[in-house]
């Protein structure tokens, strides 16, 4: 697998893509964004392709593949790689927290429509994870 300077969400709403589209342009606009709108079409892209991302946003609940089937294909796919798959959702709950950490997610952050909220997560994560190396 080779990775990309990307950044991959997969969320079934088109809001959320906006918002991360609209911060990275703002922050990192040599980032690329690739939209995925349901689990099963990152599934099914993650294995047709060599390409990578350097960091997955993925939606905790979706329709059909929710974000826990999505996150335990993706980890039974990218065995022994390290990509950094984070659980970007609505829930609060304590117990979806401890399952996604459970089942390989790198941090479980819940969402906010605020923009200089939301520019403060990616401007952390892109540091943590190493998205502009």
């Amino acid at each position: 697998m080779k990775q990309s300077r990307q950044l991959w969400v997969i969320d079934d709403d088109e809001d959320e893509h906006f918002l991360i589209r609209a911060a990275l342009a703002h922050l990192f606009p040599g980032v690329r964004l690739v939209s995925f709108y349901s689990g099963e079409a990152f599934v099914n892209h993650l294995t047709q392709t060599e390409l990578v991302p350097r960091l997955v946003l993925l939606d905790l609940n979706m329709p059909g593949f929710n974000g826990f089937d999505t996150l335990l294909a993706t980890r039974m796919h990218l065995t022994g790689t390290q990509l950094p798959v984070i659980m970007l959702t609505n829930s609060a709950n304590q117990e979806d927290k401890a399952l996604a950490l459970k089942l390989g997610a790198n941090e479980f952050c819940t969402k906010s429509g605020d923009m200089a909220i939301f520019e403060t997560l990616l401007r952390r994560l892109v540091a943590d994870f190493g998205l502009l190396d």
